[in-house]
């Protein structure tokens, strides 16, 4: 991580403008001769992370209460239905096209809805946290 990488990206939304710093240390020429305008910009930050350092940062930083005004919650599972069953299907064959896993059948397919109902400590839901679910996916495929 770069450590002013935070501070440039308030100053960008702030500003709505990013500016391209030109490094003058390493320049044969002035940073005025070289300084690129700076470049409008319109965007919607949305950022991924957990819980723990969203409520840090909110509680730490006033900028980070202006630029993340929504927080949402993702619920980490869901009921185990046909549905579920069915999408654990597609997500497993199109993880194991895109990787070159061998094949699941409809049996491998139940059992990792199993494995999901493990990994949600629940017999009626279902980690709805593929990446544990293709983790599991890929080591089967790979001992079999």
């Amino acid at each position: 991580i770069e450590p002013f990488v935070w501070k440039e990206l308030k100053r960008t939304l702030k500003n709505q403008s990013l500016e391209i710093q030109v490094p003058d240390q390493f320049s044969m020429f002035t940073q005025s001769a070289m300084q690129p305008e700076s470049i409008p910009i319109k965007v919607r930050l949305v950022a991924f992370g957990e819980p723990l350092i969203y409520h840090l940062l909110y509680l730490h930083d006033e900028d980070f209460r202006e630029i993340f005004r929504v927080k949402a919650d993702f619920d980490d599972e869901q009921d185990r239905d046909q549905e579920t069953a069915l999408i654990y299907g597609r997500l497993i064959r199109q993880l194991s096209e895109k990787e070159g896993l061998l094949p699941f059948n409809a049996a491998a397919v139940a059992e990792l809805v199993r494995v999901g109902s493990r990994l949600a400590d629940h017999q009626k839901k279902v980690t709805s946290i593929f990446s544990h679910i293709g983790d599991v996916a890929r080591e089967a495929s790979f001992w079999a």
